[in-house]
């Protein structure tokens, strides 16, 4: 597994100073080598940058994604984490911007039905999150992604509709794994 990617801070109690900051979203820079850490004493450990900027040193079980983690937070937002996607939600496409292993949900309206609620961010942790967003970037529901498919299924290869069919394609068992039709 890559840890170049976003992870979800957990410092297990175990570090008084970062204790406030479990739960908020690192972004993983690099590996320590064995010149910066005992790591046949304590293993792997990362080094990795917080939203605000702040970067420490991290074990590499902090950056374990828990099952009782319940709020991811990033810069600007926080996602309350659910089991099964609640009715009304969209896959919110923040691309890269997300803890690996959930996919970001949220939901919208206003005059043209596209602006985002940020009081009522919602995350579920699944398999293929990344894959679904890059699906999402064509259509922001498994529906709406049925429907471009049937649509654009003879999409000129190469354009644009048919990367978002092999996109979509890639991305329906993982939602249908979810159990969102």
């Amino acid at each position: 597994m890559s840890y170049y990617r976003k992870k979800v801070y957990d410092s297990h109690n175990g570090d008084s100073k970062l204790n406030a900051r479990t739960g908020q979203v690192v972004e993983v820079l690099r590996e320590l080598t064995d010149r910066e850490a005992d790591i046949a004493d304590v293993g792997r450990m990362f080094h990795v940058r917080f939203a605000d900027g702040f970067e420490t040193d991290a074990f590499e079980d902090e950056l374990e994604v828990h099952d009782g983690v319940k709020t991811i937070v990033d810069e600007h937002h926080s996602f309350q984490v659910v089991d099964k996607v609640p009715l009304g939600y969209v896959i919110w496409n923040i691309g890269n911007n997300m803890a690996d292993g959930y996919l970001p949900l949220c939901q919208v309206g206003g005059p043209d039905g596209c602006q985002v609620n940020p009081d009522t961010l919602k995350a579920v942790k699944c398999d293929g999150a990344q894959t679904i967003l890059d699906a999402a970037t064509c259509a922001g529901t498994p529906r709406a992604m049925r429907r471009f498919l049937s649509k654009h299924q003879n999409a000129e290869p190469g354009s644009y509709n048919d990367r978002c069919v092999q996109r979509i394609k890639a991305a329906l068992p993982y939602l249908d794994k979810l159990g969102w039709t």
